[in-house]
């Protein structure tokens, strides 16, 4: 049994074979101006197929990657945890592409669902999508992806929220163009009077999450009302991060 603490012990000493790998480049248009690219990881052995998804934000890095092909020593025998250990590679993103395509494959390779090697029982989630809001911004995005939630009648089916970036032409939002957003929608707003319009405008956007890449004198004066709505996103990093004294007070009083 794996010396590791918590619930990276229960996948720990999965066994891994690999013996190829392949990359794949996706892109997809996102707004007029921006063109997502990610790279598909394929790990390959014992007749069975792992993949993770680069979601590094700037396509030069996946060009790089693609560039220098599938040169990387994975090939042999491996645990989930030996695999994780011999991986030379810094960029978090690109790591975890890799550590979870190693996962989805050692998984398969044993004949068993993660949920089955982690021992819970799978429950619905709840998870964020982050439209664009066109030029000039507009609710329409958001509301498209939540009707499409919406058509879904088993109650087993995930919940979408959403995330929307605020701009300087940010308008007020109307009640009736987002009664239909959901209260696990995030609003990331930097500037001081988008800020207080959102925190303070439940009428339009139902008690949503407060996005906020760490928390000024300034915002923090008008947030302080609202910090159980305050989700976070670029300075969590391990869990050091989480149980740091900005982040921790937040969810203390949850």
């Amino acid at each position: 049994m794996s010396r590791l603490p918590g619930t990276y012990a229960r996948i720990a000493e999965l066994p891994l074979e690999i013996e190829d790998y392949r990359l794949e480049r996706l892109e997809a248009p996102v707004t007029r101006d921006f063109i997502r690219v990610t790279t598909l990881v394929r790990l390959v052995g014992g007749g069975e197929e792992g993949l993770g998804e680069d979601v590094t934000w700037y396509a030069e890095a996946h060009d790089r990657e693609l560039a220098a092909g599938p040169s990387r020593p994975l090939s042999g025998a491996w645990t989930a945890e030996s695999f994780s250990s011999a991986l030379e590679i810094e960029e978090p993103h690109k790591r975890w592409a890799y550590e979870s395509a190693a996962l989805d494959l050692a998984l398969r390779q044993a004949g068993r669902s993660l949920a089955e090697a982690l021992g819970r029982t799978p429950r619905p989630v709840t998870f964020v999508v982050s439209p664009g809001l066109g030029d000039p911004p507009s609710a329409e995005p958001l509301q498209r992806r939540l009707s499409s939630t919406q058509s879904c009648a088993s109650s087993s089916t995930p919940e979408a929220g959403g995330r929307t970036s605020s701009f300087r032409s940010w308008p007020r939002p109307e009640p009736s163009t987002s009664s239909t957003t959901r209260p696990s929608t995030r609003i990331r707003t930097p500037r001081r009077p988008t800020f207080r319009s959102i925190a303070e405008s439940p009428r339009a956007f139902p008690r949503p999450g407060l996005k906020t890449r760490a928390l000024t004198a300034e915002t923090e004066e008008i947030l302080r009302p609202h910090r159980d709505r305050i989700t976070w996103d670029a300075p969590i990093h391990s869990v050091a991060d989480v149980e740091g004294p900005r982040v921790s007070a937040t969810h203390a009083e949850r």
